[in-house]
């Protein structure tokens, strides 16, 4: 029986041939299939590093943004706490001017006037003093107080004092025509000076500019 017995080791030999086809097709499927893990496991550690990244990145700015809008937040309230302070301070400054009288008030009068004209071109001027009900104040002995002191400043003006109870105290001097007008109540003189009477108080209350 050589043919038969030629037909079995045909057939080992193919079986043989096909074993190792399929052992070799297993060993590259086993190959491919553990590249292909190990990119997979190199992308997703990539993208647990981006990820991880971001979100610290997202955590750094968000509490940089919580320490800025806190320092902002202390700077308002340091800023607010200041400017009450000044505030206190001015309001405390005119609650002294107003209760000034007598012979200080007039000079303080005569002193707001003076500064009040010299700021104004003109010859005539009528100028409105704030007074309280019964004061004793002498409108003749106000112009001649103030006709002295600018002409020692090299103004000759006419002066007219009007005395009203129904204004803030102060002056407020007005052209003789009424186109001009400059507002010396103590008030609004306070007002204009804030910013550099501000400058010179809060070093002195806090330390600083």
């Amino acid at each position: 029986m050589p043919n038969e017995k030629a037909r079995e080791v045909l057939a080992e030999e193919i079986l043989e041939d096909a074993r190792d086809r399929a052992e070799r097709a297993l060993a590259r499927g086993k190959a491919e299939a553990e590249k292909i893990m190990a990119e997979a496991r190199s992308e997703a550690k990539a993208e647990a590093e981006k990820i991880r990244a971001e979100a610290e990145h997202r955590a750094k700015r968000r509490a940089d943004m919580i320490v800025r809008t806190v320092d902002q937040e202390v700077a308002r309230r340091k800023l607010r706490a200041r400017e009450t302070v000044v505030q206190q301070v001015l309001d405390e400054a005119k609650k002294q001017l107003d209760a000034l009288g007598g012979e200080a008030y007039e000079r303080s009068v005569v002193w707001l006037a003076t500064a009040a004209i010299r700021e104004m071109p003109g010859e005539e001027f009528l100028l409105q003093v704030g007074t309280r009900e019964g004061n004793s104040t002498d409108p003749a002995r106000l112009v001649s107080e103030m006709e002295k002191a600018l002409q020692e400043h090299g103004r000759r003006v006419l002066i007219h004092v009007e005395l009203r109870a129904d204004m803030p105290r102060g002056v407020l001097a007005k052209s003789a025509d009424g186109r001009l007008q400059w507002d010396n109540t103590f008030g609004s003189r306070l007002r204009r000076l804030r910013a550099g009477l501000r400058r010179r108080i809060v070093p002195g209350l806090f330390g600083e500019t």
